[in-house]
């Protein structure tokens, strides 16, 4: 089926985060599962990352001393959602999180146990 037209959605902070905060009072989720899907809200609309490079976040991508994020790597859809290269060389950075929006997601992100953060993706998409 060929798509006729995409509508543009673009969101604000403020509308991230009440998003993030209608999430976090959802019924029918754990705690555990609201906060993670409220930060990762918080993280996408922050950071601009690609759903595919916040999918492929590890842990050892985040420096909260420094608020950056290195992205090295995306999610590939294609090969059922398997961690590997970026699709092109200008997809490869470092991101910087200094205004008070990228604060508050990192904020929120370093919040997660150190049990959370062993795992293979970030602690907001780890199970």
């Amino acid at each position: 089926m060929k798509v006729q037209s995409r509508k543009k959605v673009s969101f604000s902070w403020k509308d991230a985060d009440s998003i993030a905060e209608h999430v976090r009072k959802m019924d029918g989720l754990g705690d555990s599962r609201r906060e993670q899907y409220a930060t990762l809200i918080l993280l996408a609309a922050a950071s601009g990352l690609r759903c595919s490079e916040l999918l492929a976040l590890r842990v050892n991508d985040l420096d909260f001393a420094a608020n950056t994020i290195i992205v090295d790597e995306a999610s590939d859809q294609r090969t059922s959602g398997k961690v590997g290269e970026c699709k092109n060389d200008a997809a490869y950075r470092t991101v910087l999180l200094m205004d008070a929006e990228g604060r508050k997601a990192m904020k929120c992100l370093q919040t997660f146990p150190s049990w959370e953060l062993c795992g293979h993706q970030c602690p907001c998409l780890s199970v």
